[in-house]
């Protein structure tokens, strides 16, 4: 009999994550516009459970935070 590995799993549980990472791609603005043009869907999705959207967002956040935008490129951010 072979050796079992404890709490191995053949479930991809980054799946979900990279395919996000993907769709919104942060380093093309196609990727970033997409993003913020779907930031309340993901909103929404972060309310029904989803954990990747929950990353996705507070990544979003710490990007926005540490950015270093004037007031009125974040006024700009909050109307899109």
């Amino acid at each position: 009999m072979g050796a079992e590995i404890i709490g191995a799993t053949k479930i991809d549980l980054q799946a979900g994550e990279r395919r996000l990472s993907e769709r919104y791609a942060s380093d093309s603005a196609v990727g970033v516009r997409l993003l913020l043009s779907e930031y309340h869907a993901l909103q929404e999705r972060q309310y029904q459970g989803d954990t990747d959207a929950i990353i996705l967002l507070a990544d979003l956040e710490t990007a926005i935070n540490t950015a270093g935008l004037t007031d009125r490129q974040r006024q700009a951010l909050d109307l899109v």
